[in-house]
């Protein structure tokens, strides 16, 4: 790939990060997703659960093509880091490495963010068995060991059903997870895109290499 490849390969992959990290940062938060885009479950949870998987896959896409063009291009950050959108800017300049700043913190900071944001939502959310009335469980407490005795379905909810016509409230809704496997893999993803990400960050403000004034170069 030749650097404009890597360039629009890096923009695409952060916007549909960005856009995904935004918009399951919202619905979490209570709101509404915005330009239309629905997410794969509107339970708090299980948002943030399909958040941290999608997140951070695209987050570590997006790390290694910037590390990519980081490694081959530029002498110096604002050339190292992908130019997106506006061909031909000169990055030199005091509003060119404004713009590749606020790129930055919107392709990479701002999903890494989200990440913890996710891990928190999904740890003080609930672990119940699909039909039980027992009280749900701390995902927090119990990913690793999950629920004891279970015969059925581990649903990651946000609390037991209500019951109808006064029945008591069980497990439902939500979406099943299987822990700790599930947790586990979900979490390697996310170190690895963390790792991607401090990769880029180092090959990006390295420090230029200095020009050789040894006998036999060329002046």
């Amino acid at each position: 790939m030749d650097q404009q490849h890597l360039s629009k390969l890096y923009s695409s992959v952060g916007i549909v990060a960005l856009v995904i990290a935004v918009n399951t940062w919202i619905q979490i938060q209570g709101g509404e997703t915005i330009l239309s885009m629905p997410l794969l479950s509107k339970e708090h949870p299980a948002a943030a659960l399909y958040g941290l998987v999608l997140v951070g896959a695209l987050l570590a896409l997006t790390a290694i093509v910037g590390l990519v063009h980081a490694m081959r291009h530029g002498t110096c950050w604002h050339e190292r880091a992908p130019l997106v959108w506006l061909a031909g800017l000169r990055t030199g300049t005091a509003e060119g490495r404004l713009f590749q700043a606020v790129l930055l913190i919107l392709l990479i900071a701002l999903p890494a963010i989200s990440l913890v944001k996710f891990w928190d939502a999904v740890m003080t959310a609930r672990l119940c068995a699909l039909g039980n009335s027992a009280e749900p469980q701390l995902v927090a407490d119990s990913w690793w060991a999950g629920i004891a005795g279970n015969p059925s379905q581990t649903r990651l909810v946000t609390g037991l059903l209500a019951g109808k016509d006064g029945a008591a409230a069980s497990c439902g809704g939500g979406i099943e997870v299987f822990p700790p496997k599930e947790f586990l893999a979900i979490m390697l993803l996310d170190i690895f895109a963390a790792a991607c990400v401090c990769a880029f960050l180092v090959a990006l403000f390295r420090p230029s290499a200095m020009p050789s004034t040894g006998p036999f170069d060329s002046q």
